[in-house]
């Protein structure tokens, strides 16, 4: 795609679709969007080692709580940070930005910077830019 190498891998978003995720690379920085998505399968967790990755974007669609069918909420997204570290996937100074959030998190945005304020994580915004 242009400049960029798009890596598709598998989501965990519906049992009969194939659904995906991607890593964006320009070759100086990496990108992970990991949308319309749960707990990742085994084989994207396997080509996720070791990629060292500038930032994620993360489904947020549950806000403050937990979802293990497709949607990610904030102790999903934590424990998804956690492994990426463990498996150097994502770097440790990786900026997280959680998105994709909707009227099931039962939070307005001011509400949910709020409540992920002392977790490193990023409220996305529209317009929002992002210097790496």
């Amino acid at each position: 795609a242009g400049k960029y190498t798009v890596t598709a891998l598998a989501a965990n978003h519906m049992q009969d679709e194939d659904a995906l995720i991607f890593v964006f690379d320009n070759g100086e920085h990496k990108l992970f969007q990991a949308h319309d998505t749960s707990w990742f399968p085994e084989e994207t967790w396997e080509r996720l080692a070791g990629q060292r990755l500038d930032i994620g974007n993360f489904d947020c669609t549950v806000g403050p709580k937990e979802d293990k069918h497709g949607h990610m909420g904030i102790p999903n997204i934590l424990e998804v940070r956690e492994k990426l570290w463990k498996i150097d996937a994502l770097k440790p100074s990786a900026k997280c930005v959680i998105t994709h959030f909707s009227h099931n998190s039962g939070l307005l945005y001011e509400e949910l910077v709020a409540h992920v304020k002392n977790m490193d994580l990023i409220v996305a915004y529209d317009g929002m830019t992002i210097e790496l």
